[in-house]
């Protein structure tokens, strides 16, 4: 079964969706929806991320990716575009984040782009393993679509 990332989406989306006033998003179109919008492939530059949200307080840059893989979380997912906005997100102080969704088990990881950063460098790797993941489990609610992240 081909992973489109869009049921993923659609859980994170409702799992903010569900603070009501205390929760936002905001989805930065890509190529993908410029085309669901058009008909037509338009020019887009790299988008920094997913979504940029403001939940519970805080604002962040919120880049949003699902996996089958079994053992670990590849950074290959993670576009060229996204790693470089990600660098300059975090450098000028503001807060990127990384929202993995290990579809095997619907656990959900938030993985701060510093983080995966410094783990590439330090370690010279190009993935984390779940077991390696642990301390960026965020507990989650289970619901009829699957899980989706709790904030509270």
């Amino acid at each position: 079964m081909r992973n489109t990332g869009k049921p993923t989406e659609a859980l994170f989306e409702a799992s903010i969706t569900a603070l009501g006033k205390d929760g936002y998003f905001y989805r930065i179109k890509d190529a993908a929806a410029i085309k669901g919008l058009t008909g037509r492939v338009g020019h887009v530059d790299a988008t920094p991320s997913d979504y940029i949200c403001a939940v519970l307080g805080k604002m962040f840059f919120a880049e949003v990716k699902s996996t089958q893989h079994e053992t670990l979380f590849e950074f290959k997912l993670l576009k060229v575009g996204q790693n470089a906005h990600g660098a300059r997100i975090t450098a000028a102080g503001g807060q990127y984040l990384v929202f993995v969704h290990r579809l095997a088990t619907g656990d959900w990881y938030i993985l701060p782009m510093n983080v995966i950063r410094d783990y590439e460098t330090n370690n010279s790797r190009k993935s984390m393993a779940w077991t390696e993941m642990e301390w960026f489990e965020c507990t989650t609610v289970k619901t009829p679509a699957g899980s989706r992240p709790a904030w509270r």
